[in-house]
């Protein structure tokens, strides 16, 4: 926008609506990457693909959405995290202007893995009984919930936990179920019979 002689005048970027407006159009090209998906770390080869005929005039420019970047038409990097990442391409050609195309990057989270033990084993009845979950990760992140069912209506939150049972003789099926920084849940289950404990 100018204004000229106390007159405002629109610079209209549809040169259709003003007679004698002749705009150029900034370099095209579109991005091809293999894969597009995947588990970190994932390599993956991305190629610029003018749509202009200025191919050889053309320089590329990418950022990889994680501080990184690179130049040229055709290049690879590998990628680590989760979630989907950014990929912008910036194209400039030999008048120096520059056209920004983008695509994304999936990588896909990975599932913890839940693990525990429990001493003492046999577990008496009557006498408190510890539950660690210390041996359960996550492959790709961090396990930031513990959450255990004891088979008798009780639950528990957290890595280390203790529970006593009342009644000898019983199995009951104790579920350790994880959660991971994305969200996803895994569980694992194991079966106590407990024995009498007299005191």
């Amino acid at each position: 926008m100018r204004r000229v002689n106390g007159l405002v005048w629109l610079v209209l970027a549809c040169c259709g609506l003003l007679q004698g407006c002749i705009l150029d159009q900034g370099p095209l090209a579109t991005i091809s990457m293999s894969p597009s998906s995947g588990y970190a770390p994932l390599l993956v080869h991305l190629e610029a693909r003018p749509t202009s005929g200025e191919n050889d005039l053309l320089n590329y420019e990418w950022n990889f959405g994680d501080g990184t970047s690179a130049i040229g038409a055709m290049v690879a990097h590998e990628f680590s995290g989760t979630g989907d990442i950014p990929v912008l391409l910036t194209i400039t050609d030999a008048k120096g202007q520059q056209t920004t195309v983008g695509q994304s990057i999936r990588l896909l989270n990975r599932i913890p893995h839940a693990q525990y033990s429990y001493a003492p084993n046999p577990a008496p009845t009557r006498h408190p009984i510890r539950f660690d979950a210390s041996e359960s990760y996550d492959p790709d992140g961090q396990i930031l919930s513990y959450r255990w069912d004891f088979g008798d209506g009780s639950i528990a939150e957290g890595p280390i936990v203790s529970h006593e049972y009342q009644t000898p003789n019983i199995d009951y099926q104790v579920v350790l179920t994880v959660t991971d920084d994305q969200g996803d849940e895994n569980s694992t289950y194991r079966i106590l019979e407990l024995i009498g404990c007299d005191h």
